[in-house]
């Protein structure tokens, strides 16, 4: 998906949502949440040429976000991924690839039932390869993540929030010579977070 469908996504959903933009509230409630789970590359980078024969792995992250009405937020996350990869191991480096960054945008949530909520936003991601003693990153690239879920209140101000996403951007591979062709970095995820609301 180009980033100018994101853009129309996220203009429909506000439109949606307008009707309550206007709610007082009795201040910015910010909240925290902590993610854990899994990461499945898809595409180019799962593909063993040219890509990396890469496959999934283990998931974490943190989100804060400020919570401006019931219907909206505007928050920012940090992620990191640890991908298996099949092809490493022959160029002399760690047979896993990590993949982070930061991201940043919007969530609309329904305030009501299982609080169901979306995320769209754009990405700053860099893939992360080891060896024994140096760490070898590409430049890190722009892209765009959704992700779907539903907050299950668990106290007046702790949720469960499990939760699907999916996320791309282009990223240079730092291993061979300059002027490399970008890999397609596309993975779904799967994760359940905890969030704490201030």
């Amino acid at each position: 998906m180009s980033p100018a469908g994101v853009a129309g996504i996220v203009t429909a959903l506000l439109a949606l949502c307008h009707p309550r933009v206007g709610e007082a509230q009795g201040g910015p409630p910010l909240s925290l949440e902590v993610r854990g789970g899994a990461a499945a590359p898809v595409g180019e980078l799962a593909e063993p040429a040219p890509g990396l024969d890469a496959g999934a792995g283990p998931r974490l992250a943190a989100v804060l976000a400020w919570h401006f009405t019931p219907a909206l937020a505007l928050y920012g996350e940090y992620s990191r991924s640890w991908l298996q990869c099949d092809r490493c191991g022959a160029r002399g480096i760690e047979d896993r690839v990590e993949d982070a960054g930061f991201g940043a945008g919007v969530e609309f949530r329904r305030d009501a039932g299982l609080r169901p909520w979306l995320r769209a936003g754009a990405i700053l991601q860099a893939l992360v390869f080891r060896d024994a003693r140096t760490a070898l990153a590409s430049e890190r690239a722009p892209g765009f993540r959704l992700a779907v879920g539903i907050a299950i209140p668990l106290g007046p101000a702790v949720a469960l929030t499990p939760a699907l996403g999916y996320g791309a951007y282009a990223a240079a591979l730092p291993l061979g010579a300059e002027g490399a062709p970008a890999v397609e970095v596309q993975q779904f995820t799967a994760d359940v977070g905890i969030s704490y609301r201030f």
